[in-house]
């Protein structure tokens, strides 16, 4: 750049120097980084050199001239810098960058940046505000002469009053801006050297820029209450990255820039040397711009006498102001580490003081001295800027998703509503509180998502931790010296107080209700106010821009009729022509817009209260408490209604919302049919309820004429609330779309589920109408109507699970579907039953194998992850078999079918059944299945043991006897296992009889092996005779068990008596026709007296104790004919040996 600066001078006979090489004094290089957020980056143009003698203090012909935009923000700069930034400069800049607010060390003008660092330089006045945002320190300068000396004693008079007490004591005097002429001369050369500057030849212009502003406006968020921030006091914003601090710091630096070169100028007296403090203003000033090189050109009186063109790095070697720039890397260090450990309360105004000549540096917490002061009727005027700021960083930070900070947003925004005051700035405190509402309960809680990022561990510090050291201490200081020192000041570590979340759903769900209902209060205090209001007031302090025209409202003084859209440029016409001015009424316009923005806020708190409700009503579910359940889905439905009420354009974008609560009073419905619940007090129940939920009732409840769900909260019949609970979730589904499966899917679910307790419930109908009607020869149509019903009940829930491919239930519903076929075929059996025929009915048929195919299918979706389910199919299965196999054997239709073919169905049936039970299922099914095969073994073999009667030939009657007696072996085997003794001596006695067929009336030794045999049988009837006395002691009178056993007993005492009357016949036979030995002789003789005692039986005992004594004595009579088996079974065996 010196090159071609020097190229054009040469030609002007300026003379252009070097500044000093940065090799003559080797020192640290200091990191620096700049990036322009927003304003002017430069110029861009050539710098026009002056020529040798140029006169300064004659104006140049372009002097003041705007007529160019170059020209334009010459003047805007050099103007604005004669003037200081307000005390809410940082603020506003704040305001501009959202996004950096919190995340940077610093916020401040250049100005006072350069002043922190030249305090150990110079013995000057210090006075800057300081305040704290997340990790940021905003600081500003605080004019004392301005604002506490010059003001009314109204104002500031606290302030005023501390100053005096506590700080003046130690001062001679007040130090106060300067205005002398020689200043005002000199801004006036300035201005006059930057206009000679620019070069009129070649194309100029301005290089801007602008990042970080507000984000678009989210539509499902209240708008913004706040105006745009417009203006600014600086010619730009700077992103400063010095070493590892990094600072957000506006800056008035005029910089040229072309394609080869960029460079900032500056004007110095030659008569005055450049000092430490001068070349510490360029170097910091190069730095913040990223600027590599400044251009000094040096008068006489105005008079140009050259340039001077110096490298950043090598401005700290310039003789006469050289300094160490690690030392004012740890100046930069030290002063931050001070703030940032001192200044640590959010939304707290401290005043860093340094008098003239002083050694420290104080630091007052103006907060405290505020809240201490007695009879304060004003308060900090730094309350309002920085609550609205707290506003918009916490909204930026929501806007931009950035919920990775919820616990700072949460903090941000309670800061933001303890300091402002909720009837002066209610706009602003609605929209604080239904942020606060939604970090708090999100909108992703309609799908149970109550996760929250990962809080760092320095945001989850206990406040109350850092509060203790801090309590009652309202200042502190620094020694200057300790500035320059490395290290002097360790920063410690820097924890950002915040509040973790803790709270559990229900906690938080409470104070999201506190929050929407403080917000609604805020709503109705504003619109209320509003409405008296001759004009509004904006929410933050009035300013003025010079930049933007005073609005003057006109109208043409004809109208155009025409539906066309209007030409542009017939409005640019419209401006200039003909016009006049109209009665404007601001008030109406004001409430108009207003009023849109108090609907949309409304509707939208409304909403938010009907999210946090339905979550209130899920978390009630989940825990039992049914009539809350009820109550808190009132809520929100009720909330739903008056935000459609509100803001109906806006009904149509929560279907989601609507689903979820449809699907929430589905489940509640369906609660309730299995509850006792039979009717609510709603006047006891909103009496106890908390005043935020009754509020925001009442609240609703005025914005709509007649409740649109009220048909969904009153408790009718079962059959109703199912019905109810089967439409909510119909209309659930209908609201959303298939390919959000993860909300789609579960509703599909419960829609099949509340399907399928309808379809029981018909059943269990259509089961208590078998139990209390009287059987005519057909079903009532009652009865036919619970069974259609329940059918398509049946039907629609597998459609449904079909569709969503869920297996397991599809199993379920078939199941059930089945156990609806089995009632209906029972029903015609009773009917049968009562009948002349007493025979199998076809429509038997017909129901009993509608249900073996509902099961078969339910069966042929596999097993995978419902065992248990498909487990309890197969029982069904098996019973269904059993059912139909028993019927067709006890009542055979023998009308329309001959005998063979009906034992053949029925042995295939109860192959069918026995192919059904595992044998292998669970423990706690196995008896069931066990007894269930060893009654299918006892009729089968019943069954072939009556088709042995029949006539068939010897061959079948052998098959037919052999297989008998397999089946009723494999049933006594069972019934003895499980102590089934009733079963068990049933099946005994038929089996005896079986045996009892193969006698041929002869004496000879294959009846006696028969006659042995059934003797044995009987003598296996002792243990089972022995529990069947146990287990009928316990029960009373005649009942119906009680007469089978004794039933039972006579016959076994019957038999006993035959088999040893045959064996007496047969024994004595074979020992008269043989030679007997001495061992046959007493076999005879022990029958004989076994025989003799049967017939000693007594059956003079009244008839409550005839079945226990005739029981004890066929006990005992069975004992000794056990042992006599045993006896003679051992003695074979010896033989045989």
């Amino acid at each position: 750049m010196a090159e071609k600066l020097k190229e054009q001078a040469d030609n002007q006979l300026v003379p252009v120097s070097y500044g000093p090489s940065k090799a003559v004094v080797p020192l640290k290089e200091v990191r620096s980084d700049a990036e322009v957020r927003h304003g002017i980056v430069h110029f861009s143009t050539h710098i026009a050199p002056l020529r040798l003698h140029t006169n300064l203090n004659i104006p140049p012909s372009n002097w003041l001239r705007s007529s160019s935009k170059l020209e334009q923000h010459v003047h805007d700069l050099t103007w604005r810098s004669s003037r200081k930034p307000s005390e809410f400069s940082s603020i506003d800049m704040a305001h501009k960058s959202p996004d950096l607010t919190g995340e940077v060390d610093v916020i401040t003008h250049a100005d006072n940046i350069k002043k922190l660092l030249k305090i150990p330089f110079e013995n000057s006045h210090i006075s800057m505000m300081v305040h704290r945002v997340g990790k940021s320190l905003l600081l500003d300068e605080f004019d004392i002469h301005k604002h506490l000396l010059r003001k009314e004693q109204t104002e500031w008079a606290w302030l005023r009053r501390f100053y005096y007490e506590s700080v003046l004591d130690s001062m001679k005097c007040v130090p106060r801006q300067s205005k002398s002429r020689d200043n005002l001369q000199n801004r006036n050369m300035y201005s006059k050297f930057l206009y000679h500057s620019l070069c009129e030849s070649a194309e100029s212009g301005v290089c801007m820029i602008n990042h970080g502003l507000l984000p678009k406006e989210d539509k499902t968020v209240i708008p913004d209450p706040l105006p745009k921030p417009v203006g600014s006091q600086t010619h730009r914003d700077v992103l400063w990255t010095f070493e590892d601090i990094k600072m957000l710091i506006g800056t008035d630096l005029p910089v040229f820039c072309d394609d080869s070169y960029c460079v900032s100028l500056r004007l110095s007296d030659m008569r005055t040397p450049v000092n430490v403090l001068t070349g510490l203003d360029y170097w910091l000033d190069n730095l913040m711009c990223n600027v590599p090189e400044v251009a000094m050109c040096f008068h006489v009186n105005g008079i140009v006498q050259k340039y001077e063109i110096v490298k950043t790095e090598d401005i700290p070697h310039l003789e006469n102001s050289r300094f160490d720039p690690c030392v004012v890397t740890d100046i930069a260090t030290n002063i931050l580490s001070f703030l940032k450990n001192n200044a640590t309360k959010e939304g707290h105004t401290y005043w860093l003081y340094k008098g003239t000549n002083d050694d420290v540096v104080k630091l007052y917490d103006l907060t405290t001295v505020c809240s201490d002061m007695e009879n304060t009727s004003e308060q900090n005027p730094f309350i309002v800027p920085l609550g609205m700021l707290l506003y918009r960083v916490a909204r930026n930070m929501w806007t931009n998703d950035k919920l990775v900070k919820a616990s700072l947003i949460r903090t941000l925004l309670e800061n933001c509503l303890c300091l402002l005051d909720e009837k002066k700035h209610s706009q602003v405190c609605t929209s604080a509180s239904y942020l606060l509402s939604d970090i708090y309960v999100p909108d992703k809680s309609l799908e149970d998502d109550w996760s929250l990022p990962g809080e760092s561990p320095e945001e989850s510090t206990d406040e109350e931790s850092g509060q203790e050291t801090e309590e009652n201490k309202m200042s502190n200081s620094v020694d200057v010296k300790a500035l320059s020192k490395t290290g002097s000041m360790s920063r410690s570590n820097e924890l950002v107080r915040l509040k973790p979340f803790n709270e559990t759903v229900d906690e938080r769900c409470v104070e999201a209700v506190k929050c929407i209902y403080r917000a609604l209060v805020c709503l109705e205090y504003d619109l209320k106010v509003g409405q008296h209001k001759k004009s509004r007031i904006v929410e933050e302090q009035a300013k003025c821009d010079s930049d933007t025209a005073i609005p003057l409202h006109y109208e043409p003084l004809k109208r155009k009729t025409a539906t066309l859209p209007p030409d542009p440029s017939d409005a640019e016409k419209s401006r200039s022509d003909d016009l006049q001015m109209t009665s404007f009424n601001k008030e109406a316009e004001g409430q108009q817009k207003g009023q849109t923005w108090h609907q949309l806020s409304k509707g939208l708190l409304f909403r938010k209260a009907a999210v946090t409700f339905s979550a209130m009503t899920r978390g009630c579910m989940n825990k039992g408490e049914c009539v809350k359940s009820v109550k808190y889905l009132k809520l929100a439905m009720v909330c739903l209604n008056a935000m459609k009420a509100v803001i109906p354009h806006k009904a149509g974008e929560n279907d989601a919302l609507l689903s979820n609560l449809l699907g929430l009073c589905g489940d509640i419905q369906l609660v309730l049919t299995k509850s006792q619940l039979s009717e609510i007090d709603w006047d006891t129940l909103w009496k106890t309820s908390p005043v935020e939920e009754n509020g925001i009732l009442e609240m609703a409840e005025k914005e709509f004429e007649s409740f649109e769900y009220e048909e969904m909260f009153k408790l009718e019949s079962l059959l109703d609330s199912l019905t109810l609970c089967i439409d909510c979730y119909k209309r659930a589904i209908d609201l959303i779309s298939k390919k959000r499966g993860h909300v789609y899917i579960p509703l599909c679910k419960r829609k099949g589920n509340a399907l399928n307790e309808l379809g029981v419930y018909y059943m269990q109908s259509a089961q208590k109408l078998l139990e209390t009607e009287v059987a005519g020869d057909k079903p009532s149509q009652e009865m036919m109507t619970h069974w259609m019903k329940g059918r398509q009940a049946f039907s629609q829930g597998i459609e449904v699970f079909e569709e969503i491919e869920d297996i397991a239930n599809q199993a379920l519903l078939h199941c059930n579907y089945g156990r609806l076929m089995r009632l209906c075929a029972t029903t015609y059996t009773q009917i049968a039953l009562k009948s002349e025929k007493q025979e199998f009915t076809p429509k038997e048929r017909h129901y009993f194998q509608m249900a073996i195919d509902e099961y078969k299918k339910a069966l042929s979706l596999g097993s995978h992850g419902f065992r248990n389910i498909v487990e309890s199919v197969r029982w069904e299965l098996s019973t269904t078999y059993f059912n139909m196999a028993s019927l067709l054997q006890d009542y055979a239709p023998l009308s329309s079918a001959n005998k063979e073919e009906i034992e053949n169905e029925v042995t295939n049936l109860m192959d069918c059944s026995l192919k059904y039970c595992r044998e292998d299922s669970s423990f706690a099914s196995q008896p069931m299945y066990q007894f269930r095969i060893a009654c299918i073994n006892h009729r089968l073999a019943s069954l072939f043991h009556n088709t042995i009667r029949g006539n068939c030939s010897e061959q079948k009657k052998r098959h037919l006897r052999q297989l008998s007696e397999k089946h009723y072996i494999q049933a006594l085997k069972l019934y003895q296992q499980m102590e089934c003794h009733m079963e068990f001596l049933r099946a005994q006695l038929e089996y005896i009889a079986l045996l009892e067929r193969g006698l041929t009336g002869q004496a000879n030794s294959r009846n006696l092996k028969i006659l042995q045999q059934m003797l044995q049988c009987l003598a296996n009837c002792q243990e089972p005779l022995r529990g069947l006395v146990i287990q009928l002691s316990d029960t009373d009178g005649q009942t119906k068990h009680q007469q089978e056993g004794e039933t039972i007993s006579d016959i076994i005492e019957e038999r006993l008596q035959f088999v040893l009357q045959q064996l007496v016949k047969v024994q004595t036979h074979l020992h008269t026709k043989k030679s007997a030995s001495k061992q046959k002789s007493s076999t005879l003789t022990e029958v004989k007296a076994l025989y003799a005692k049967s017939l000693n039986s007594d059956s003079s005992e009244a008839v409550a104790c005839k079945l226990q004594s005739k029981c004890s004595f066929l006990e005992t009579l069975l004992e000794q004919i056990s042992n006599f088996c045993h006896k003679k079974g051992a003695h074979q065996e010896a033989e045989v040996t």
